[in-house]
């Protein structure tokens, strides 16, 4: 309803729709998850070629991961009745999940799509047989939208292989048209001109391909439609003109280039039947599509600033690793990881008392900044924190092994940070010590941190004067 109204302009402050979305990352609602998918998807194609276009697909990447890893990719649930349901649940938000690069989910399917294509390759795929088909569709989708040219290649191979059945074509044709790079995208529509896509699937792969890259997709697929136009109406000749009409209304509706809206109006509307054919009905369906695109476009100049504003203050807090210590625990499971990025767990020095593994839903919450995501964390590295009951004490961080490590650069009492912070376990207040580590910095090793000057009020925000480092080179 908040979006609905938000669409409307009915709603003009942005972050009331936009805060509402943080719940779903501890939503497990089928229905819930199903609008929320429908209502996030609507946006992403509105922002398409905006400059937070980017910061809006890291933000789905952090709502949807809790609950991704709790669902998992195969059926763990002792309760049956629920099957269904989670399997439902399970496939959109999958699905969603490699559309916005949740990196654990890309890097789980890629296995399993090596793994698919091995046994495939080699005659036996039994991995068929575990993963649901819904799983399985993902799996695809994931090897052609994150893979290399080379799993393209392997699955297209695969749909035009003879021996195929026409379930198989299905799931391998909506992986096709998942392709992200545009001369891909034009390889697949031109299966269409080849002869090798059913006239009964031509509309759905086209919608596809448009549907399922808002940034490329639906300029390639306005530019194939122009460029093809006749061949494409020769394909349809005797059949019903309905689906290319709301093929047509979809794809218009989806514009958010001035230009393309002026050329689709131009041609379908404007100069209708000079020397361009135009089918019978498609001229009101045009009109419909480039009413919503226009409304989009307007909705955007008003709103596009605002969104981009709330995405770069909510990501502030990926900008900074958190790492939660007790001041009495010891934590030596060895390395946790982070998508992207391998981040040590810290222990605590102070007594020997172990505490409870923090699970993914429940932090130790520790968020990369993207550029930090290129770095390399040694992993046969211990670092140890020593953080003594009070703030501006002395902290010790050392590192056995040189590469990229971690700089203590803040640290204070987890009750003092801000209320937004704490707000629904963002941050778990039963620990004592918040310490703030950067992950970009290269150094071969730290071995001592002077007494810490008092941290600013806001935590994501770097101290103005990092503390003073004493720097020792390990020996090779």
């Amino acid at each position: 309803d908040i979006f609905a109204l938000w669409r409307a302009g009915l709603i003009t402050d942005v972050s009331i729709p936009l805060n509402l979305t943080r719940y779903l990352a501890s939503e497990p609602d089928t229905v819930v998850w199903k609008t929320a998918i429908d209502d996030l998807n609507l946006l992403e194609q509105v922002l398409a070629l905006d400059p937070a276009y980017g910061r809006f697909q890291k933000h789905q990447a952090r709502i949807m991961g809790p609950l991704v890893q709790s669902l998992g990719w195969m059926e763990t649930s002792e309760d049956k009745s629920l099957w269904h349901l989670r399997a439902r649940l399970r496939s959109e938000l999958l699905s969603e999940a490699v559309a916005v690069n949740h990196a654990p989910t890309v890097k789980t399917a890629l296995e399993y799509f090596a793994e698919l294509r091995g046994e495939v390759d080699a005659g036996h795929a039994s991995i068929l047989t575990t993963l649901s088909p819904d799983v399985l569709n993902v799996i695809y989708d994931t090897g052609v939208i994150c893979g290399t040219e080379d799993d393209y290649e392997w699955v297209l191979a695969q749909y035009l292989d003879s021996n195929s059945t026409a379930q198989d074509k299905a799931r391998l044709l909506h992986a096709l048209a998942s392709a992200k790079l545009p001369y891909l995208q034009k390889r697949t529509l031109d299966l269409i001109l080849q002869g090798h896509v059913r006239k009964q699937d031509i509309i759905s792969l086209i919608d596809r391909v448009s549907l399922l890259s808002p940034e490329t997709g639906t300029t390639i697929v306005w530019e194939f439609l122009m460029d093809s136009w006749p061949r494409i109406i020769k394909l349809w000749q005797g059949l019903d003109w309905t689906g290319i009409n709301n093929l047509l209304e979809k794809v218009t509706g989806r514009f958010v280039e001035p230009l393309l809206i002026a050329e689709a109006d131009r041609r379908f509307v404007l100069e209708a039947d000079q020397g361009f054919f135009v089918p019978p009905n498609a001229q009101l369906s045009v009109r419909k599509g480039l009413e919503k695109a226009r409304q989009n476009v307007a909705w955007l100049d008003r709103f596009g600033a605002d969104i981009g504003g709330w995405l770069k203050r909510e990501l502030r807090k990926s900008l900074l690793a958190f790492v939660c210590l007790h001041c009495d625990g010891v934590w030596n499971d060895g390395v946790w990881n982070i998508p992207g990025v391998e981040v040590l767990l810290l222990r605590n020095a102070v007594g020997g008392v172990p505490v409870r593994r923090p699970s993914l839903d429940h932090p130790l919450s520790i968020n990369v900044e993207q550029q930090a995501r290129n770095s390399v964390i040694p992993t046969r590295a211990m670092a140890a924190v020593t953080c003594i009951r009070g703030i501006g004490k002395h902290l010790k961080l050392s590192a056995l092994s040189s590469g990229r490590v971690a700089r203590v650069i803040g640290a204070r009492r987890a009750g003092s940070l801000p209320r937004s912070l704490r707000h629904r376990g963002a941050i778990d207040t039963s620990f004592d010590i918040i310490v703030t580590i950067d992950t970009t910095l290269q150094l071969f090793s730290l071995s001592r941190l002077r007494k810490l000057p008092p941290t600013s009020k806001l935590l994501p925000t770097p101290l103005s004067r990092p503390p003073r480092l004493r720097l020792e080179r390990t020996a090779t």
